[in-house]
């Protein structure tokens, strides 16, 4: 399966609505699942679309840029010893 996401999907409204209205009355959990079988859908799209390979630290990191390359936010501030140590400032400010 191949996935189509709007490159303005984080904001798009029409999305964002879509989203409440099948959600609204759903639990949690299944709100849960949904959006995380979504984020490796997507990371798997990715991966394909720009032939990552492995499953490393510096693999990750390959994805994490290509995922936040438009999230001025977002930097990558270590690769290394089986980690990838992200700062996103705009998401979480602490």
């Amino acid at each position: 399966m191949d996935l189509f996401i709007p490159a303005d999907w984080f904001v798009n409204p029409q999305v964002l609505k879509e989203f409440y209205e099948r959600f609204k009355d759903r639990p949690p959990e299944e709100i849960r699942r949904f959006s995380y079988e979504q984020g490796l859908a997507l990371g798997r799209s990715i991966i394909r679309q720009k032939g990552i390979k492995g499953n490393d630290e510096k693999s990750i990191a390959a994805l994490l840029r290509v995922v936040l390359k438009d999230e001025p936010t977002a930097k990558i501030l270590k690769v290394g010893e089986g980690k990838v140590l992200l700062r996103n400032s705009g998401f979480c400010p602490s």
